[in-house]
């Protein structure tokens, strides 16, 4: 979960519209200060973005494969995981996943590989979660989403059904972990260490993205849930709070900084959920309050420039659309025709 609120894009001189940020990480640049947990999953985004920018256009693909590869060969760079680094793991598996939708597996044992590791972390656990670090005791189902995406992806590419047991485990223990007062899962399953036992802007936004992979309609559920409660406008500003209404807590490194209570990195998150569910207005709304808050607090120019903030917005900008499946219930509207946001 990541701060990308503020990330302004500069298109280079490429067919994928790579920032040159981003192309100079391929070709082996070095890394600014993303956290060493985040360079995964920069990564992660940036080969997701080529991926779908090559399958909406074949023109593309030849290129695209290539971007995606040599994001791997970056990723095959970073620090070895260890057993209990779920997170690298699912993210890993992602960018083989990425390459799996344009053209020939990168690696196939490799990816194998990867993904036993994966499912043996879910097997092994009691709240059938990956652990995202070795040897924390926190279980966030926004990062098991990214998981069990990775394991759709393996599936699809592979003719392989791993993800279905892991997937009914999953959905049985958030059940039991639904937030009461707003039918949101908790952002951690196990503890309530930095405000566990509450939704979190961060962690919807991110979960939304992965889940509309793997169950549409549970993603369309929640994210109507978040957006109704979660969504503030404050004049010209349009964002995600990072907590539930009511609730004030301090920024940490997760939320990113709050800025007129809406969250950095729960809104940044966000653009990439409210385009894959069909609200692109909203997702623009999202990325002109993100260019307009840094006129108004240019502190906040160093959080858009980190890597790993230019390469969620590189992927969110060609998000695909998952349909609302028929079985999910229509967004209450306000008289407006628009859904109605959660009043300041």
């Amino acid at each position: 979960m990541v701060t990308s609120f503020l990330a302004g894009l500069v298109v280079a001189a490429n067919g994928l519209g790579l920032p040159p940020a981003l192309e100079q990480l391929l070709d082996g640049g070095p890394w600014d200060s993303t956290p060493g947990g985040f360079r995964v999953m920069t990564l992660s985004f940036l080969a997701d973005g080529c991926a779908q920018r090559g399958k909406a256009d074949p023109t593309l693909r030849a290129e695209a494969q290539r971007c995606v590869a040599r994001a791997h060969t970056r990723v095959l760079a970073l620090p070895a995981p260890r057993p209990g680094d779920g997170l690298f793991l699912a993210h890993h598996a992602l960018v083989l996943g990425a390459a799996d939708a344009l053209g020939p597996c990168l690696d196939e044992a490799r990816h194998r590989h990867v993904v036993e590791q994966l499912l043996a972390l879910v097997r092994e656990d009691a709240h059938a979660h990956v652990s995202s670090y070795e040897g924390t005791r926190q279980r966030w189902p926004a990062d098991h989403a990214a998981a069990l995406a990775a394991l759709v992806r393996y599936d699809a590419a592979h003719g392989t059904t791993s993800v279905v047991e892991p997937m009914g485990r999953w959905r049985a223990e958030l059940v039991k972990r639904v937030h009461g007062k707003t039918a949101l899962p908790r952002s951690d399953v196990a503890t309530t260490l930095n405000g566990g036992a509450l939704p979190r802007g961060c962690a919807q936004s991110l979960l939304t993205r992965y889940l509309l992979e793997v169950d549409p309609a549970l993603a369309h559920t929640w994210w109507q849930r978040y957006r109704r409660q979660f969504l503030l406008r404050r004049g010209p500003f349009v964002g995600f709070r990072e907590w539930p209404p009511g609730v004030e807590r301090a920024a940490d490194v997760d939320s990113g900084p709050i800025v007129l209570g809406i969250g950095v990195a729960a809104s940044g998150l966000g653009i990439a959920a409210a385009r894959g569910v069909g609200e692109e207005a909203l997702a623009k709304e999202l990325e002109a309050s993100a260019a307009l808050v840094l006129d108004v607090a240019p502190p906040l120019k160093a959080v858009a420039a980190l890597l790993v903030a230019r390469a969620i917005r590189f992927q969110a900008d060609s998000q695909p659309v998952v349909a609302r499946p028929a079985a999910v219930a229509e967004p209450r509207e306000s008289a407006s025709g628009r859904a109605a946001p959660q009043p300041l």
